[in-house]
């Protein structure tokens, strides 16, 4: 028997052994098929991961519980929580007291008073504000000024202790302005208040206590400022010059009107403040003399378009119209 007819004697077992292992092999192939597959399938980018140790930079704050009054600003700092201030009707006193709060009053529009040389203005309080502020002013400048409030203290400064305080010009309508900025008032004890202000004070005609018994002067600044000028509220005086007398007619808000008269009567010098004129320029002005001769005392003064000017400043001036009579002196 040669080897060719054992292997054909065998055939069914070998047979059988293919039988046996196809399925196997086919399993083999679905599965790298599989892997294969997976390997050429789009891949998905994954976003980096951060670093486990970042840097000071890139570290992430902590916010910790604030304090009562505290809150973080937009930074995450610290900072003390302002109260809201109420809005005033009318006008409002800004206040540090003394423990360092900060404060408003509101208070009504403001008063004047007028005594002798001394004008005052008062601001009394408010609504639910119980503060009273009065300034005391003399020459244009404030003499003194106090803050105070029952069972809360009185806070005051005088002459050069109330730096802050400041009075502005005359507006179209004779009023002014009352500007406080900063300014520290002292109580006995040594506590001491900070006040901020901006508050407008009326014009002379606009209270009945300060408006001309009659007409008056009327003073227009070239800037539309007008002041009316009541000699009334003031002494007047004389003085000589030589053949020229010269009169002064002081307003209650403590403006000083000058005039000169020469020895024929005629008015030859009007002086208010740095404005002035002389001679033939004081066109317009006149005087007449009273019922007693002996005493200047009721001498008229008359104004009609009477110009006076500073040359100093370039061209600052003023307008006077109307008329005035010396008070007793």
């Amino acid at each position: 028997m040669n080897k060719n007819s054992l292997w054909f004697d065998e055939r069914p077992r070998h047979l059988g052994w293919l039988l046996l292992l196809l399925p196997v092999l086919a399993v083999l192939l679905v599965a790298v098929g599989t892997n294969l597959w997976r390997d050429q399938a789009p891949r998905v980018a994954v976003p980096a991961v951060a670093a486990l140790h970042p840097g000071p930079a890139a570290a992430m704050p902590v916010v910790l519980p604030n304090r009562p009054g505290v809150r973080a600003d937009g930074r995450g700092t610290a900072a003390s929580a302002r109260p809201s201030l109420v809005t005033c009707p009318y006008q409002q006193l800004d206040l540090v007291v003394p423990n360092g709060t900060a404060q408003r009053a509101c208070v009504a529009t403001t008063r004047v008073l007028q005594s002798g040389d001394l004008r005052s203005y008062v601001l009394e309080p408010q609504g639910v504000s119980d503060w009273t502020l009065r300034i005391d002013s003399g020459d244009g400048r404030v003499m003194a000024a106090s803050l105070s409030a029952p069972g809360r203290g009185d806070y005051r400064c005088e002459e050069d202790t109330c730096a802050g305080f400041s009075i502005g010009p005359r507006d179209a309508h004779g009023g002014r302005t009352l500007v406080v900025s900063q300014a520290v008032l002292t109580a006995d004890d040594g506590a001491a208040m900070r006040l901020s202000a901006n508050l407008k004070a009326p014009g002379d005609q606009q209270e009945a206590d300060l408006a001309c018994s009659e007409p008056g002067i009327a003073i227009v600044e070239r800037s539309g400022a007008v002041l009316t000028l009541c000699p009334s509220g003031g002494g007047g005086v004389v003085r000589l010059e030589h053949e020229r007398r010269i009169f002064s007619l002081r307003g209650s808000a403590g403006d000083t009107l000058l005039v000169g008269v020469d020895a024929a009567g005629a008015v030859d010098f009007v002086q208010i403040g740095a404005l002035e004129c002389q001679g033939l320029a004081c066109s317009g002005a006149t005087t007449q003399p009273g019922g007693d001769p002996a005493s200047e005392s009721g001498r008229r003064f008359s104004f009609s378009g009477t110009t006076v000017t500073d040359g100093l400043r370039g061209g600052a001036a003023a307008l006077l119209n109307g008329s005035a009579v010396l008070p007793p002196f």
